[in-house]
């Protein structure tokens, strides 16, 4: 036996596991009602276990794979949101854009580029061309 009580050694937790065992002999009447809380002991674990498969998939997103799929999405995203945005800029001022499409010797109307800047339908086209690719 161990005289230092503040340190205890194996011998002391063997010594003790065992007790623990005794006890649980002695309250446990039947073969059923041991297996029973054997059973109750490792369903526990089997909680615990799937409790840490389930953080690890909801923390998954730090491997490796994963930030480079984040990356790619971040980068198409941000491609998106930069077509949205010009698409924005030619619905609040159609007639620079208008010019810009012209091609070499064109010249711009007047009077049509002023309707369809003020055409509702015209704008809403802009819109959907980016919307629906």
């Amino acid at each position: 036996m161990n005289t230092d009580k503040e340190k205890p050694d194996i011998e002391d937790k063997a010594l003790e596991a065992l007790r623990l065992l005794e006890v649980h002999t002695t309250i446990c009447i039947n073969e059923d009602e041991q297996n029973a809380f054997i059973q109750g002991y490792n369903i526990g674990y089997k909680e615990r276990d799937e409790r840490i498969k389930q953080l690890e998939e909801e923390h998954k997103i730090w491997d490796k794979s994963s930030l480079v799929e984040l990356v790619k999405t971040n980068e198409l995203l941000e491609e998106e949101n930069r077509k949205l945005r010009e698409a924005l800029k030619e619905i609040i001022t159609p007639i620079p854009y208008m010019q810009q499409r012209l091609k070499e010797g064109e010249s711009l109307n007047g009077g049509i580029a002023v309707m369809l800047a003020n055409d509702p339908t015209h704008l809403r086209n802009i819109a959907q061309k980016v919307l629906n690719p």
